[in-house]
């Protein structure tokens, strides 16, 4: 009896100490790695920043042949490509499309989720 008593003694103070602790600072982190806002997607703030990191090397001005000749560089060139939803499908990855970014990995989910925001919330030069 005296062992099994100090078994689950033992195992109890084990389990106790090995526990993370949680805390409040730590759970913000957490929730706010994982908020991404789509409410109000700005043409300029949110949608260009994610254009010029993942897609600006082969679809800007500068740059038109690297790209197949698809230039996604201003409002009015990246809207042709959305309204026949070849944007959206491309960087989702939808069956029939080219992925996008070409030979890389997806968009982070965010970034992803930003663009299509943009397009669904009418494709606005905001």
């Amino acid at each position: 009896m005296k062992k099994a008593l100090f078994f689950i003694i033992i195992s109890t103070a084990g389990i106790i100490t090995c526990m993370p602790s949680c805390k409040k600072n730590s759970a913000d982190v957490l929730a706010g790695a994982a908020i991404c806002d789509t409410s109000a997607v700005s043409y300029k703030n949110d949608v260009v920043p994610i254009l010029q990191e993942y897609c600006y090397n082969c679809h800007g001005t500068h740059v038109a042949a690297a790209g197949g000749g698809i230039i996604l560089e201003g409002v009015e060139n990246l809207a042709n490509y959305a309204n026949n939803n070849q944007l959206s499908g491309d960087i989702s990855a939808a069956p029939g499309y080219t992925p996008m970014p070409y030979g890389k990995p997806k968009l982070p989910s965010c970034q992803l989720n930003k663009i299509l925001a943009w397009v669904n919330q009418g494709i606005n030069d905001n």
